[in-house]
């Protein structure tokens, strides 16, 4: 009996080093290969769970954040950098603190959300303080000054990024030191010292390197240049631009990608080389669906309407200075008026110089008249002749004008609609969660008043249990309300976090998700609602009433299906039949949701062989 207790502990211990091994290997390849990092991060976690190395768990979760922050999935890295902060808390892991809230600060910070990076910040500077890990804390202080430069306070930036500085030195930590590098030249471009800011960056440049940081690289040739650009040496701008682009492709940083792309194409229609700008914007275009920043966006919807000008598609250009137009302040509003009324300008002129042509040619009919009177009836039938053939041209022109501007007219009272649609959504989500979700807290509240008064009373738990769930119905309500659409990966995210609630007050069962999304898509706000409620159904059902130790919920999607989605279990399954026989309304409800939407709905179950729950929802 010793002995095999002596072989376990050295098994596990044996465990434990390995998941240590795998958190490390994934810092080595996460810069440059997050396919492999998220493989070796997913494995790892495995591992850490199934010996009970909670340490290594909390790392794990961490290091698999990094690798979806550097494919730019900002929201699928703060789920897991709050999953590893949960963890370390419980511990009392300090160091994993910090660093779990360091890097949501950096997520946050990413996604534009300067107050929520702020306070994450500055709530890691703490416990990193305390135990006096001077490289966190050169993280935090860095990305800190990053928030004031995004702000145009370089003043404040640069002290933020001299704290850092300080921090690494004593960390001893030259890797580090080339971010430093790298961000301070930032502030040097945006006050206008190109040349300053070129030869930091380069200098940063040398030990990524060294470390082969392809997502540093990326983003380093990108500001150098940017800052050729403002040289307006072209030439090698573009050069630092195409060394970006390799970087990026190499370590998968897609906003970083798209944004590289959106430059060249300035580049190239700086130099009017039309076509190549054409096909870089283009590349950039068709990653709308990762990009998260609104001003790219804006720029590039811009930038792609003036090439469909070019084109003489105003159709297509105008639908795109309206995107651009919903994305930026009134500013932008007024400016994309202004290139519609150029638009109808350019539909006046053509009119305009028809009419000219019109007149020249009626003159030099006359002047032929004055000279050839012999022949006049000849050229009075050619007069008449072309009368008639321009009048049907003025009278084409015309209704070309009035139905391209009919059109412009209907593209613009449906974004109008589509903008009242999503006005009305936010206020009912509003009522709905100032109204209704205050009345509902309240009650839960006063129920967990009376479950302690009478703990004995099952029933007020029951009806407070019950309380608690709508309030997170409502929540999910509101959720899809509030956005316009919503994207397949923002979906997944979303009912992960549901999932995590739901768990931890059934601890007793283990939840897995494997994800395969091959194309990212977007979900309209009743598409999504209505796919969350029968995903919740069904893993409701599974936590309640399967009596399952394990549940698998996957996600997956490909050019021709929209969203796959299975939720299987352990438990202790059902006959289908006789089901249907008694009249279970979750699977009615279930089945009502999915022909709403037009999707597959699939129920697989057997007693004592668990049960799976599969939706198919084509594009």
């Amino acid at each position: 009996m010793v002995l095999e207790l002596a072989t376990v502990k050295a098994q596990g211990l044996s465990d434990s080093v390995k998941v240590n091994e795998l958190n490390k290997k994934v810092m080595e390849t996460v810069y440059n290969n997050t396919s492999k990092a998220k493989a070796l991060g997913f494995q790892s976690l495995n591992l850490a769970r199934e010996i009970g190395f909670k340490k290594g768990e909390g790392v794990a979760l961490s290091r698999i954040g990094i690798a979806y922050d550097v494919e730019s999935n900002f929201d699928s890295a703060i789920y897991y950098y709050n999953q590893s902060l949960k963890i370390h808390k419980a511990i009392g892991y300090k160091k994993g603190q910090g660093g779990a809230l360091c890097n949501l600060g950096l997520a946050y910070l990413n996604k534009n959300d300067y107050p929520s990076a702020l306070k994450n910040l500055q709530d890691a500077i703490k416990p990193l303080t305390e135990i006096k890990e001077h490289e966190y804390l050169g993280n935090c202080y860095n990305n800190i000054a990053l928030i004031f430069l995004e702000m145009d306070n370089y003043t404040r930036a640069l002290s933020y990024f001299n704290l850092a500085e300080n921090e690494y030195k004593q960390a001893n930590n030259t890797y580090q030191m080339a971010k430093i590098y790298g961000n301070i030249s930032m502030v040097m471009s945006e006050n206008g010292k190109y040349d300053s800011s070129i030869l930091l960056e380069e200098k940063a440049i040398k030990l990524f390197e060294k470390d082969s940081d392809y997502f540093h690289l990326a983003k380093s040739y990108n500001n150098i240049g940017i800052d050729y650009t403002m040289l307006k040496d072209y030439e090698k701008a573009k050069i630092s631009y195409l060394k970006s682009i390799e970087y990026s492709k190499a370590c998968n940083g897609k906003t970083g990608l798209a944004d590289t792309y959106f430059n060249l194409a300035t580049i190239y229609s700086l130099l009017q080389q039309y076509k190549e700008s054409e096909y870089y914007a283009q590349l950039a275009m068709d990653m709308l669906p990762v990009i998260k920043s609104r001003k790219i966006k804006s720029d590039l919807f811009y930038l792609y309407a003036r090439i469909k000008m070019r084109q003489g598609d105003y159709k297509a250009a105008c639908k795109l200075f309206i995107d651009a137009k919903w994305q930026k302040d009134s500013f932008f509003k007024i400016e994309s008026a202004e290139l519609i009324s150029k638009a109808e300008t350019r539909f006046g002129l053509e009119i305009k110089e028809n009419e000219n042509r019109q007149l020249l040619q009626k003159n030099k009919i006359q002047e032929l008249e004055l000279r050839n009177t012999s022949n006049e009836v000849k050229y009075r039938k050619r007069i008449n002749n072309l009368i008639i053939i321009l009048s049907v041209i003025i009278i084409g022109l015309i209704l070309l004008y009035l139905r391209r501007r009919l059109i412009l007219q209907k593209l613009i009272a449906e974004n109008r609609l589509k903008a009242e649609q999503q006005t009305q959504r936010v206020q009912i989500s509003h009522e709905l969660h100032d109204n209704v979700g205050a009345q509902l807290s309240y009650i839960v509240s006063n129920l967990d008043v009376l479950s302690q008064q009478h703990p004995e009373d099952k029933r007020i738990h029951s009806v407070s249990d019950m309380s608690k769930q709508a309030i997170v119905t409502l929540r999910e309500t509101v959720w899809a309300l509030n956005n316009e659409s919503i994207s397949i990966t923002d979906f997944a995210d979303k009912f992960k976090q549901y999932t995590s609630k739901i768990l931890d007050f059934n601890p007793d069962i283990s939840c897995t998700f494997k994800e395969a999304i091959e194309k990212e898509s977007i979900l309209q706000p009743i598409q999504a609602l209505n796919l969350f409620r029968i995903c919740q159904e069904a893993f409701s059902n599974a936590v309640h009433h399967s009596r399952a130790k394990n549940i698998v919920i996957e996600f997956t999607n490909n050019d021709k299906i929209l969203l796959n989605v299975k939720i299987s279990d352990d438990g202790i399954g059902f006959d289908q039949e006789e089901a249907a026989m008694k009249g279970h309304y979750g699977l009615l409800t279930m089945r009502t949701r999915a022909e709403e939407l037009g999707a597959t709905f699939i129920i697989n179950s057997e007693k004592a062989k668990g049960t799976q729950i599969e939706f198919i929802l084509d594009k």
